[in-house]
C-alpha cells in the first residue's frame, strides 16, 4: 500500500509564520488547525455535530448536523446494514452518528 509522506504539507506557507517549514508535520497540522479555529476539546468533540451557537464554525456544524440526519434517516430504511468505509473522517462524529442509529445496530 502506497503512502504519502509528509512533503505535502513541506512547503505550505502561513503568513507571519516564516519558520514553517522547520517544524515537523504533526506541529504544522496542529498549528494550520488552530489558526483555522478548527480544534476542539473532548467535551466538544463528544457533541458534534450541536456546537455553540457562538463558534466561529457554528453555520457549517449545522449544515453538517442536516446532512447527517438525512444520511442516519436513509441508512435506517435499509433492510441489512450496510458495510461503509469513511476515508479521512477526521475524528469520526460522522461515522459515529451514521453506527448508531435507533435500532442499534452498527
Amino acid at each position: 500500500m502506497y503512502l504519502p509522506d509528509s512533503s505535502i504539507l513541506t512547503n505550505i506557507e502561513v503568513q507571519g509564520h516564516p519558520r514553517l517549514k522547520e517544524i515537523l508535520f504533526e506541529k504544522k497540522y496542529i498549528l494550520i488547525r488552530t489558526l483555522e479555529n478548527r480544534l476542539y476539546t473532548d467535551d466538544e468533540l463528544a457533541k458534534l455535530p450541536e456546537i455553540s451557537a457562538t463558534h466561529t464554525h457554528h453555520k457549517e456544524w449545522q449544515i453538517r448536523k442536516n446532512s447527517c440526519q438525512r444520511l442516519v434517516r436513509y441508512l435506517s430504511t435499509r433492510r441489512r446494514s450496510p458495510e461503509i468505509l469513511e476515508i479521512g473522517c477526521g475524528n469520526g462524529w460522522l461515522s459515529h452518528l451514521a453506527g448508531a442509529d435507533t435500532s442499534g445496530r452498527r
